[in-house]
């Protein structure tokens, strides 16, 4: 008899509750109906009798957080085990999962669980707790009944935190996992485990499309909060059924660029999740303070301006402090001479306008095509006013030279793939940004691939080429590129690495000469 039954049993439950409990044990989808009210796919649930690991890849806004709290739930109401959850930020452990598991225990008074804010204790060495990424030494020393839910899993690249989950998984006929969330980076460890083969009580991998879901598939609203077939219609016309949006937001699955994906989706998460405040988490020894990452603002501001080349494109303007992005817009505008100074309309977007409310020192303009009249205007309009005498102006030329023309194409590659480094270490910090930016940045970004070109140097396609395929261009994120590139933040390797400074032979003028280092190791990334 469980921990769970024998409690209960004290607190006069009938007959029949007990029986009820009993069940549950052997019957997942039983407890779901009865006690908390919600259906789901009994695919996953049977998984998890069945199998020692479950992978799900999943579309967006399937209830798969949802289920994964009821999961917790079930184990801690039929064994005498523990529950350790995980996600890539603490906010996701403590908003989204167990927010959820707070909500669903009130919904089963019959369990009497009291959940605290990341911890749930049942009875002696019988517990649920949430832990932080930012603990890898935490996850290492669980055993007997033991079950691991990764939710939100494609944004975890730790090595050492997948190792140390599958360590505690020591009994293949008592312990699980479960790993769930959106197919975001095929290159990450979860994509490695999703793509391994089924084997028969060792290992299964679960896809769930939008199209499954029963909101979708009956063409109504069955369960609230669920994905909608009128939101499936309006992504498949934004973004179109080829676009790694539409892949992984409405199929769950990894995306088909037909290339290497330069900016996993999951990074991106990331650096939108970005935490700098430390926390308290409670545990088995009470509560223990967890450091935040490392604020990225250095107190001196860098504008990014990519200019619009006509057509549907935007202007877009990104202002970054150190490696945290503090604004991004973009807007249509058909008059040129309003970007710099908006005379007309002094609350228009401007670059001059944004100049006065953040004050950078650099300013770093597409200098091609109209752009390189804005760069002119924007020079001349300097001299205006002496408040202006320390801000620097430096073009961007996105075909030219790059700084390393043996690994690059051209000065856009190079651009694109420092800032790739950033996400992928950490150094990104886009938290600022409001939800529909996020979805534009998201939403451009999955789009950009690299490949070789004939020299083996990295390359990526043209605007032109992606506005032809995709019908949009990657407007706002180029302005976030160009306002990243050049940046002299250092960056820790363990490796020897090679720090390149060159004066930029495409300036347009003598004090616009840029001088950048870069200290960055090309070959751990290529392969």
């Amino acid at each position: 008899m469980t921990a769970m039954y024998t409690e209960n049993k004290k607190q006069g439950l009938t007959k029949e509750e007990r029986n009820t409990i009993v069940k549950w044990r052997s019957n997942p989808a039983y407890f779901f109906s009865s006690v908390l009210k919600w259906e789901k796919q009994e695919e996953i649930l049977h998984s998890l009798l069945e199998n020692k690991e479950t992978y799900v890849q999943s579309c967006n806004s399937a209830g798969k957080s949802w289920l994964a709290a009821g999961i917790v739930i079930w184990w801690l109401s039929t064994r005498n085990g523990k529950v350790i959850t995980t996600a890539p930020t603490w906010r996701q452990v403590k908003s989204i999962l167990w927010s959820k598991i707070a909500v669903q225990c009130q919904k089963a008074p019959i369990l009497g669980f009291k959940p605290l804010q990341s911890r749930l204790d049942i009875g002696p060495d019988v517990f649920a707790e949430g832990l932080s990424t930012r603990q890898p030494e935490r996850f290492q020393g669980y055993h007997g009944k033991v079950l691991m839910v990764v939710d939100e899993a494609s944004g975890i690249d730790n090595e050492e935190i997948w190792g140390a989950i599958d360590g505690n998984l020591t009994d293949d006929d008592e312990d699980r996992l479960l790993a769930i969330g959106n197919p975001n980076d095929p290159e990450s460890p979860f994509a490695r485990k999703c793509k391994l083969p089924n084997r028969k009580g060792a290992k299964k991998t679960i896809k769930i499309s939008a199209y499954d879901t029963p909101n979708v598939k009956y063409g109504r609203k069955v369960v609230d909060g669920l994905v909608t077939a009128k939101f499936v219609e309006q992504k498949k016309h934004e973004w179109g059924v080829n676009s790694p949006m539409y892949q992984i937001r409405i199929l769950g699955e990894f995306p088909k660029t037909g290339g290497m994906s330069m900016f996993p989706l999951a990074w991106l998460e990331r650096a939108f999740n970005y935490e700098t405040e430390d926390i308290w988490v409670d545990t088995r020894e009470g509560q223990e303070l967890v450091r935040g990452l490392p604020d990225l603002s250095v107190g001196e501001g860098v504008f990014g301006f990519d200019v619009a080349a006509g057509g549907a494109d935007n202007n877009a303007l990104c202002y970054r402090d150190g490696g945290k992005v503090k604004d991004l817009t973009g807007w249509q505008e058909i008059d040129t001479s309003e970007l710099v100074v908006a005379e007309n309309n002094p609350m228009a977007p401007s670059l001059y306008r944004w100049v006065d409310q953040y004050m950078p020192s650099v300013v770093q303009i597409d200098a091609v095509g109209p752009g390189q009249i804005i760069y002119k205007y924007a020079q001349k309009h300097k001299k205006t006013n002496p408040r202006y005498r320390n801000l620097r102006f430096r073009p961007f030329v996105a075909q030219a030279t790059a700084i390393r023309e043996n690994f690059f194409a051209n000065k856009k590659a190079e651009a694109y793939w420092q800032y790739r480094l950033r996400l992928q270490e950490y150094r990104v910090d886009m938290s600022a940004l409001p939800n529909d930016m996020r979805e534009t940045v998201e939403k451009q970004a999955a789009v950009i691939t690299w490949r070789p070109d004939g020299k083996g140097r990295v390359q990526i396609d043209s605007k032109e080429k992606l506005r032809a395929k995709y019908d949009f261009s990657p407007d706002e994120l180029e302005a976030m590129i160009m306002a990243f590139y050049g940046s002299d933040q250092p960056r820790v390797e363990r490796d020897a690495v090679a720090q390149f400074a060159y004066n930029d032979q495409e300036s347009m003028d003598e004090e616009n000469e840029l001088v950048a280092a870069f200290d960055y190791n090309y070959e751990q990334y290529r392969s």
